[in-house]
C-alpha cells in the first residue's frame, strides 16, 4: 500500500527504514513517502532526491497529504513510475 515515515525518529531514522526496505523489498521501498519538519541539509536532500522519494515538509495540510499520496493511490498496486 504506502508507507509513510518521518526522516527524523529515534532508533532507526526513515533513511535507514528506506535503504532497509530497498535491499529487503524493493517494491515496498517505491511506496515510500518522507515527511519532515527539517529542511536545508544539501547533502540529505540531495542523497533523498536521487533515491526518487517523495518528501512532504511539515507542517502541511490533508489536502497537500491527499495530492502526495494521489500518485500512489492512482498507480493501484504498482507504483509511480512503475511500467504498467
Amino acid at each position: 500500500d504506502l508507507i509513510v515515515s518521518d526522516i527524523r525518529m529515534p532508533g532507526m531514522s526513515g533513511t535507514e527504514l528506506f535503504l532497509w526496505l530497498r535491499d529487503a523489498q524493493p517494491a515496498t521501498a517505491r511506496r515510500l513517502i518522507f515527511v519532515t519538519g527539517h529542511s536545508g541539509e544539501k547533502e540529505l536532500d540531495e542523497e533523498i532526491a536521487s533515491w526518487g522519494v517523495p518528501v512532504l515538509m511539515k507542517p502541511f495540510t490533508v489536502e497537500r497529504f491527499y495530492e502526495h499520496c494521489l500518485p500512489f493511490l492512482a498507480a493501484g498496486t504498482s507504483s509511480p513510475g512503475d511500467p504498467a
